[in-house]
């Protein structure tokens, strides 16, 4: 059974936010007073950066939940279709923290059916 991306959108569009959950050995992680939350995004093959590190990414209800949140905006539009590996960091309670580790998230990017 082949191994399916974390979440996929087609090229071009404007997709529904991406949403992570981050947790351990224990369960979901409390990410209340997280901050500085950035997000990152990586071309598998080539290792092209094309976001890199943006602010603006949230923590949802609030935080409690473990849920991180990228919402994409206009210029993400121009990312071309493949394979990218996506990470979220966060500073919090002194600690800097990123997640996930290992195996870092996939994110497929189609291309657009011609109409």
């Amino acid at each position: 059974m082949p191994v399916e991306p974390d979440f996929w959108f087609t090229e071009g569009d404007l997709p529904d936010p991406f949403i992570y959950e981050v947790s351990d050995q224990n369960g979901i992680v409390d990410l209340t007073g997280a901050t500085n939350i950035k997000f990152s995004m990586t071309n598998r093959v080539s290792g092209a950066v094309v976001i890199d590190h943006v602010a603006g990414v949230i923590a949802t209800s609030p935080g409690t939940d473990g849920k991180l949140k990228y919402t994409w905006v206009t210029i993400d539009r121009e990312i071309v279709r493949g394979d990218y590996s996506v990470e979220f960091e966060w500073d919090q309670g002194g600690k800097h923290y990123s997640a996930p580790t290992y195996p870092k998230a996939w994110i497929k990017v189609v291309k657009a059916v011609a109409v």
